[in-house]
């Protein structure tokens, strides 16, 4: 009976994706997305303190200062270089150097204004660059620095971000980066999943046959689709008479290739039969309706971890900026999760389940 339940509401929603709805949650504008900016400002001001926050944008002079001997032309107030305060070329109106900038970092002046200090730097150079022709060595030196600048920030913001992250215990006293670095962890794992229109079924492991062979007793193929339907990863020996007109022996390789390509198939079912054999991607996964996995599999795949920390570890491998104060990066075991949790399933349904949520190795 729940069998057949479980088929027909598939069957009611035969069609659905979970594509159709991340299209629809993008054209949602009643609420922003959080982006990593949001992050970043949000710890920025309402974390880092401000003795820290100066330390860090004077490492972030110095290192431009130390990657271009050509950075002593900006160092102090040079109207040759610089235009001169009422230059109709300069950006503002005002011109400003990196004495100027250091001066105003001493004496504290952008407080938590990260991006003051980020404007008064391109301001520097965006004068020189309009106050000297294009052939002009200061000229090119002031694009050269300016490029050094961007990159240097966007490393740094990215280091900063990958600290609020994995720092867990910012959520409980900063309840406003809490909900940021919520939402942003949302968003990030939501956009990095497969989506798909298929169906998780979580199985006991005496279970896997009886689901596979109901499966194809009581859904018709031709109510499907009228291409071929593909049945991947049977054993040789279940196939029998249910399985009649279906594809059952091909290569993952040649059901890819008729289902994308020639487009004579679709896949309908894949049966996870094996527990310990290797899974294809979760791209291949998402094609099929209906997957038909084991406890097992969880069992043997739980302490890989989650998508979402997979997630984290490619995030910090991304992140090549160091820390400015003790050089170090903080690292999270390579391990990769399984395909299974990389997929956004329309549904998930799972058999037995008090059966496995009562247990003790982390299947579900």
């Amino acid at each position: 009976g729940k069998t057949i339940t479980v088929l027909s509401l598939i069957l009611q929603t035969f069609g659905l994706t979970t594509e159709s709805n991340r299209k629809n949650d993008d054209t949602n504008t009643s609420l922003p997305a959080v982006t990593d900016h949001d992050v970043f400002q949000t710890y920025w001001k309402d974390v880092l303190t401000l003795d820290y926050q100066h330390a860090a944008i004077l490492w972030l002079v110095n290192q431009l200062r130390r990657c271009s001997t050509e950075a002593k032309y900006f160092e102090n107030p040079n109207f040759s270089v610089l235009g001169t305060p009422d230059s109709e070329s300069q950006q503002h109106g005002r011109s400003i150097c990196i004495r100027d900038i250091l001066q105003k970092i001493k004496l504290k002046s952008y407080g938590d204004d990260f991006e003051g200090f980020c404007n008064d730097v391109e301001l520097c150079f965006q004068n020189a660059i309009l106050c000297n022709p294009p052939d002009h060595h200061i000229h090119k030196a002031a694009e050269q620095l300016l490029q050094t600048f961007d990159n240097l920030v966007h490393d740094f913001k990215a280091e900063q971000i990958c600290s609020a992250k994995r720092q867990t215990h910012l959520k409980r006293n900063h309840k406003k980066l809490a909900h940021i670095l919520t939402e942003s962890a949302k968003e990030e794992l939501f956009d990095a999943l497969s989506p798909s229109s298929g169906t998780l079924i979580v199985v006991p492991n005496t279970l896997l046959h009886h689901w596979q062979d109901q499966i194809m007793l009581h859904v018709s193929v031709s109510y499907c689709s009228s291409k071929i339907p593909v049945v991947y990863g049977l054993p040789t020996s279940r196939n029998c008479q249910f399985f009649h007109g279906c594809a059952c022996n091909l290569s993952l390789e040649e059901m890819v290739h008729l289902c994308t390509v020639e487009n004579t198939h679709y896949p309908l079912l894949f049966v996870d039969s094996i527990a310990t054999k290797a899974l294809p991607s979760a791209e291949v996964l998402a094609m099929f309706k209906i997957v038909v996995t084991s406890s097992q599999r969880f069992s043997l795949e739980w302490k890989h971890g989650s998508m979402t920390r997979e997630l984290r570890r490619h995030k910090m491998d991304i992140s090549s900026a160091l820390d400015f104060d003790d050089g170090t990066i903080s690292t999270i075991p390579d391990t990769i999760c399984c395909p299974l949790l990389k997929v956004h399933w329309l549904r998930l349904i799972v058999d037995e389940g008090h059966t496995m949520g009562g247990s003790t190795n982390n299947v579900i």
